[in-house]
């Protein structure tokens, strides 16, 4: 069997990323408030040789919102924020792991100087 012409496996027709923030000076916390967005764009992806098996494009949204006061940062996220359904990686003797769904978590960020 030939591959000639083949994609390469586990790789993205192309990966794209674009993300905005914006942080909202606030006076009376002596702090401000970040809002964050992200969208990110996988290509169509094959995961055998031959091309069989493949995933195609998709998009997902992750969002970030917090505070920050000096050195303490309290952030919660969203991410897969529209759930997509997605193929993280496949083989060719039919094993496939599903990427993560929605996820929602708050981080908090102390730092020391």
């Amino acid at each position: 069997m030939s591959y000639n012409g083949s994609h390469q496996i586990f790789t993205p027709a192309s990966t794209n990323l674009v993300a905005a923030q914006y942080a909202i000076p606030v006076q009376a916390i002596k702090g401000q408030i970040v809002l964050r967005t992200e969208w990110v764009h996988l290509g169509k992806t094959y995961f055998d040789l031959a091309n069989q098996l493949s995933q195609s494009a998709y998009s997902l949204v992750n969002l970030r919102a917090g505070v920050v006061i000096s050195d303490l940062e309290v952030m919660a996220w969203v991410r897969n924020a529209g759930d997509t359904r997605y193929i993280s990686y496949a083989y060719d003797f039919g094993a496939a792991h599903l990427g993560d769904p929605r996820n929602l978590g708050i981080t908090v960020r102390k730092t020391f100087r």
